[in-house]
């Protein structure tokens, strides 16, 4: 469906050792820079709450009404990461996922003598 690229540039991977003292392990945490717009939280909501109908079209029963067949477990999963997919690839494409700065930068910004 898409053109997978490296994302890693938008994460930050922070090494902590010693947080608990000195018998603690190192952590490696990460934090995705990424961000939602108001637009794209919306849409990730309506996606959420009516976007992944469980169930399709199974033709008619013999007094004509519609029937619904459930999808399978590896038939849900598979569409929820389709819907997923296309969601994030039109939010990128109207331009509603940014970029929040790294943590360095933040700290270069505001503790610079200029500010």
């Amino acid at each position: 469906m898409s053109n997978k690229k490296d994302k890693t540039d938008m994460i930050d991977l922070h090494f902590s050792k010693n947080r608990y003292g000195e018998d603690s392990n190192p952590v490696i945490t990460g934090g995705d820079r990424r961000v939602f717009t108001l637009e794209a939280k919306i849409a990730v909501n309506l996606v959420e709450k009516w976007g992944l109908a469980a169930a399709e079209n199974n033709g008619e029963d013999s007094s004509g009404r519609g029937t619904l067949r459930i999808l399978s477990a590896a038939e849900m999963v598979a569409k929820a990461c389709n819907v997923a997919e296309l969601l994030s690839e039109e939010i990128e494409k109207r331009g509603w996922m940014v970029v929040a700065p790294t943590i360095d930068s933040v700290k270069k910004t505001f503790l610079s003598d200029d500010t």
